[in-house]
């Protein structure tokens, strides 16, 4: 009796504790993150995108960017945070070190015109919100997919924001449809499997909506193709329309 008096006690105590912690963890994802714990540093300043909310908690933001989309590269101790138009890069070993202009890649919208005319805002609906980010192989790629403007389109870069040299081709990559959403506001899932797939080829496993008028929410996997020619060796797979 006096062994569970003594657990039960500590389960209180720790539950108590966690409450606490968490309670003062919050997020905005419209204009900052302030998700990150880290140990307190020695500076109570620092660049205009860091804010210290207590001593183990520290915000990012670059502005009003609709942070929502994360992805954790625990071998390179970095966060890829999706935004609108932008993939940032954090360095988690030390937030304060990363910076708004020189730890982002910009992926501006294609044809907004076309977007806007059929009644989306402008500033907002037909931006790019980059919704999907996945380690691609070693790590040293990633897949990217954003909104596009109500167009969604996907890319693949260097783990380090850059792009792939121009003679680089990686098939399969450059429309998004039914890999990430239309809407920035709809809620969509992915995951990039590198094993266990037919011919154990790599491809994106997705949940989203696959058009613009939000009629076909759906299940998805990409055409596996062979990386090395290029070659598409097994077709997509989907759910059934409307079902």
């Amino acid at each position: 009796m006096e062994v569970s008096k003594v657990l039960l006690t500590k389960l209180l105590l720790l539950v108590t504790v966690l409450f606490n912690f968490f309670s003062g963890v919050r997020g905005d994802f419209e204009n900052s993150w302030t998700m990150y714990m880290e140990q307190p540093c020695c500076s109570s300043t620092g660049p205009h995108h860091v804010r210290h909310h207590r001593d183990h908690v520290r915000g990012f933001s670059c502005g009003m960017m609709y942070y929502r989309t994360f992805h954790l590269d625990v071998k390179r101790d970095v966060l890829y945070v999706g935004a609108m138009d932008r993939v940032y890069r954090l360095n988690l070993s030390n937030i304060n070190q990363s910076s708004c202009e020189r730890d982002a890649l910009n992926l501006e919208p294609t044809n907004v015109a076309s977007c806007v005319s059929k009644g989306k805002t402008e500033h907002f609906d037909c931006r790019n919100h980059i919704r999907v980010i996945q380690s691609m192989g070693d790590g040293s790629r990633l897949y990217i997919c954003g909104t596009n403007a109500h167009n969604p389109k996907d890319w693949v870069i260097n783990s380090n924001l850059t792009h792939l040299p121009r003679n680089t081709f990686v098939p399969g990559i450059g429309m998004g449809i039914a890999k990430c959403p239309y809407d920035p506001a709809d809620n969509s899932t992915a995951v990039w499997v590198e094993k266990g797939n037919p011919g154990d080829l790599a491809g994106l496993y997705s949940g989203t909506n696959a058009e613009f008028t939000k009629a076909d929410t759906v299940i998805f996997r990409t055409d596996l193709h062979n990386l090395t020619t290029g070659r598409k060796e097994y077709s997509f797979k989907r759910t059934l329309k409307y079902d």
